[in-house]
């Protein structure tokens, strides 16, 4: 294995992980509504970005509970994302909510495992815009979260799939 890993990091690595357009450490199945983590990716990574497997495993568990929960979930009107519409939104919707609350949990869990925290910031230094963006969501609003939620809650509600118009619903929430 670690001939492998050896190998590996001469590939340039981690100028890579910015260019895969695959789900390599684990995927939501949207329309089968099913996830799966992908362990032996999530072990090269993690040896590669140099962070404990049991953190990276945490850190792609939680973004793809938060797919799910962000497809799935009910609002207090009972409604969830249509599974069409959900499917149609621009990546930066749906990777920046699973990316935000995946930020969430792990900041959330620090206390406990520091690690999750630790390869989430890591990785997220190495990953396209789609999950990067996020950062920049509300983040003067000391109610950011709360900012988000409502900005998704209308989003889904309303079929709101392009980039522009959810930044445009999350400037004008008023918390």
């Amino acid at each position: 294995m670690e001939a492998v890993l050896k190998e590996i990091s001469g590939l340039g690595f981690k100028k890579a992980l910015t260019q895969i357009e695959e789900d390599t450490l684990g995927a939501y199945f949207f329309k089968k509504q099913r996830i799966e983590i992908y362990w032996v990716a999530i072990g090269i990574y993690a040896a590669q970005l140099d962070v404990s497997v049991e953190g990276l495993t945490l850190v792609t568990l939680a973004h793809e509970l938060a797919h799910a929960y962000t497809h799935l979930g009910k609002d207090i009107d009972g409604v969830e994302w249509s599974t069409e519409a959900f499917a149609n939104s621009d990546l930066h919707i749906i990777e920046g909510m699973a990316q935000f609350y995946t930020r969430a949990i792990c900041r959330k869990l620090e206390s406990r495992m520091p690690a999750a925290l630790q390869a989430f910031d890591t990785l997220l230094e190495h990953q396209a815009d789609e999950y990067t963006h996020f950062q920049a969501w509300a983040e003067k609003n000391k109610h950011q979260g709360e900012v988000v939620r409502f900005s998704m809650i209308q989003c889904r509600s309303n079929a709101i799939r392009d980039y522009d118009s959810f930044l445009n619903i999350l400037q004008t929430q008023k918390v």
